[in-house]
């Protein structure tokens, strides 16, 4: 039995540390798409002059992820197809109002925080970390008030905030309030 339970958290662990970093894209590195949709781009334009900060503007960013997409725990075993998306004009467009992933939703947000003009690429990177018993990735932001923790699957599921990210079964990070 011991032998049983040892064999399924080594091969767990396997997938989840080495073969899912390996195939589910953006995982190991969040790329900015060369291309946004023009909606997308209105989107970020809107936002961008409403708020003239960097922070409010990345919280009306989270914002707006959370009115399009929802996310669920345990969604990746019910849904495995959302690891894969890769297209943001696919993601933006067709996918609204579905469960996404937390490195679809990373990409998502570094695509609107740089395509903003207010980010270089190199300023959002993505991390990772275990999170209820999954491969979880966050964000850290380079902002004029210092680097940020952000984790918009945890603020779309109202569990972490701007400055808070997912580890372990709790939160780490402070909360900055914009």
């Amino acid at each position: 039995m011991l032998d049983t339970i040892l064999w399924i958290v080594i091969v767990y662990s396997f997938i989840v540390f080495v073969v899912a970093p390996l195939v589910l894209p953006h995982m190991r590195k969040v790329r900015v798409p060369e291309r946004i949709p023009a909606d997308m781009q209105a989107t970020i334009d809107r936002i961008s002059a409403a708020h003239p900060d960097q922070l409010g503007f990345m919280r009306a960013a989270l914002d707006v992820l959370r009115e399009r997409y929802i996310v669920t725990r345990r969604q990746q075993f019910m849904q495995p197809w959302i690891l894969f998306r890769k297209d943001i004009a696919e993601i933006w467009e067709k996918q609204r109002g579905g469960n996404q992933a937390c490195h679809v939703l990373n990409f998502t947000l570094k695509a609107m925080l740089v395509k903003s003009g207010r980010f270089t690429d190199g300023e959002v990177t993505g991390h990772m970390t275990f999170y209820h018993w999954n491969l979880h990735q966050y964000l850290t932001v380079a902002t004029d008030r210092g680097v940020v923790y952000v984790d918009p699957w945890g603020y779309l599921a109202r569990q972490t905030d701007v400055g808070e990210y997912g580890t372990g079964f709790s939160k780490d990070g402070v909360p900055i309030r914009t």
